[in-house]
């Protein structure tokens, strides 16, 4: 056993001797702090223009961030990507000053104006390395370093834990697999059981070449491979316009993170 000084496997592994993989907490692991949580909600007025949307996150730096959109009806997807039935394509990115959420309406799907929305959890690691955070106050009730650092000194990146920041947690995966048709976006569903709309973190694997993506993965008028959840389900979405139909499976990780 490695000489970290905090580690706590799953029920029913033994710390010890167990992989990595059924620990729930080990400090030499740094694990996805949120710093912040920033919302907001906009409306897209007119079909065929580019809307551009900012949310202020006030860190000074460029940190790491995970956005999920919210583009009609109750369906959370991923930081871009396009939807199906409303037919709202959206992008997102992040500079030292505001979360930039683009998104652009096409004809022939939903009529403006629509609504849509961002929630993004801005993560204490910084998407640079200009440190950004100073340390987490002397109040903070439990603190655990990385090797290497000082928890009495270190700023809030050089922290594996401290609990005044939440963290990104994985409560289950879900395995779907959706046959892609040319020319369609392809549905696969499921209950997830939780009562609550999940964040989710996804990979999607070609079962015919072996390649493995990070979800959503768009190549604009080719491919789309998209993942949204609901208050009740998970879906996953496969759509292609010139390619060969593909088998894709899909691996999400619903996070115990409420986006509503």
């Amino acid at each position: 056993m490695s000489d970290f000084d905090v580690q706590t496997s799953k029920t029913g592994f033994d710390t010890t001797t167990t992989g990595l993989k059924n620990q729930v907490f080990d400090a030499s692991l740094n694990q996805l702090k949120v710093f912040e949580i920033v919302t907001g909600s906009f409306s897209i007025t007119s079909i065929g223009s580019t809307f551009t949307f900012t949310i202020p996150h006030n860190q000074g730096v460029i940190p790491a961030y995970y956005p999920m959109i919210r583009s009609s009806g109750n369906r959370w997807w991923g930081a871009h990507g396009w939807d199906p039935v409303s037919g709202v394509v959206f992008w997102t990115t992040i500079d030292k000053d505001n979360i930039i959420l683009k998104a652009h309406l096409v004809a022939g799907f939903a009529s403006p104006p629509l609504n849509i929305q961002l929630k993004a959890y801005i993560l204490v690691d910084q998407g640079t390395d200009t440190a950004g955070n100073t340390a987490t106050s002397d109040q903070t009730e439990l603190k655990v370093s990385i090797p290497g650092q000082d928890v009495t000194t270190t700023n809030d990146q050089g922290l594996n834990l401290a609990t005044v920041f939440n963290t990104l947690q994985k409560i289950e995966v879900v395995t779907l697999i959706v046959q892609g048709i040319t020319g369609f976006s392809t549905f696969e569903t499921t209950l997830h059981g939780l009562g609550y709309t999940p964040a989710w973190f996804a990979l999607a694997t070609d079962n015919g070449s072996g390649v493995t993506t990070v979800v959503p993965f768009v190549r604009l008028l080719v491919k789309e491979i998209s993942v949204y959840t609901t208050a009740t389900n998970v879906v996953a979405v496969f759509g292609t316009t010139n390619g060969t139909p593909e088998n894709i499976t899909f691996k999400i990780a619903l996070l115990n993170n409420k986006l509503e």
